[in-house]
């Protein structure tokens, strides 16, 4: 290949690559018109947001949309107003769920935290956890407890509604609980996250842990599986993302004795890929710094 060849097509290579770096972020006069999502930031207390929150924000919105793999131009006017563009996107509310979820991340040892559940309703969870609680909660919290379904929540728990197929895969419907807000881990031990396939070609969400997180991870399912081994029953977890319980595995403690190590877990459930997606987006990008209410319903393509 002459010299003069292989310097054109380097040319272009790079040309490309710059191209494609930058294409989800300016305005391509070929697209046409795009579809906004507009909102509204403030902070989880519903105070205003300053300027380092909302840069904070945007990096973590622009993480999501690279993932979703849209068109887009993203950007803030005001002090409070967030705008996202999208070309050639086909469900819009459901992109604006992903992108205006809150993104918090727990996981529950439910013999320690599961205060009820699984009830069919959230005022029965909450009844339950008032007269028959599965864990010790003290008189004066039971009495506010009604606080989860009729009033502002109540610090210190908090009301899970669980997808169909979980905690059991014999459950059609939504089922519902009240735990301890006491995790034993968070979002903070997750490295990555993405979508990908069981061996019966059924949606999941592969995670990897960072070190501190695997290191944690195993930690937990060890003492996971030494009470399991004492008690001669397998012992369960929550992994709630936003209130939303998408899986309860158990940790098989003659499998496993030591925990399990390696800092990979996998989330399994009876999901939608459109679940496994959203999951895997909001996972791998981490909480967002602000709570983002959108302004007007999404227009539907």
């Amino acid at each position: 290949m002459s010299r003069s060849l292989a310097t054109a097509i380097c040319a272009i290579v790079l040309l490309l690559l710059a191209t494609g770096c930058a294409a989800n972020r300016v305005t391509d006069l070929r697209r046409g018109p795009g579809d906004s999502l507009v909102f509204t930031a403030t902070t989880a207390d519903g105070q205003p947001v300053d300027e380092q929150q909302l840069k904070a924000a945007e990096a973590v919105l622009h993480d999501r949309l690279d993932r979703l793999g849209y068109a887009y131009r993203l950007g803030h006017s005001g002090s409070d107003t967030m705008t996202v563009t999208l070309w050639k996107a086909n469900d819009l509310p459901r992109i604006a769920t992903i992108l205006s979820a809150p993104g918090v991340l727990v996981f529950f040892d439910d013999a320690e935290c599961r205060v009820s559940g699984p009830a069919q309703s959230a005022a029965a969870a909450v009844d339950q956890a008032q007269k028959k609680p599965l864990v010790d909660v003290p008189r004066t919290d039971r009495d506010r407890l009604v606080q989860l379904t009729e009033g502002p929540g109540l610090d210190g728990y908090l009301l899970v509604r669980a997808v169909p197929g979980v905690p059991s895969a014999d459950d059609t419907s939504d089922a519902f609980f009240v735990y301890k807000d006491q995790p034993v881990m968070t979002g903070e031990a997750v490295g990555s996250a993405r979508k990908g396939l069981d061996s019966v070609g059924t949606p999941d969400v592969k995670i990897d842990f960072t070190t501190e997180g695997a290191a944690q991870f195993e930690s937990v399912t060890r003492d996971l599986a030494t009470r399991g081994a004492l008690k001669n029953v397998p012992q369960t977890f929550a992994i709630v993302l936003d209130g939303v319980m998408w899986s309860d595995p158990q940790i098989d403690y003659q499998a496993n004795p030591n925990g399990i190590a390696g800092g990979k877990a996998v989330i399994t459930g009876r999901f939608s890929e459109q679940d496994a997606t959203m999951l895997a987006v909001v996972l791998d990008s981490g909480a967002l710094p602000v709570h983002l209410e959108l302004k007007d319903p999404a227009p539907s393509n």
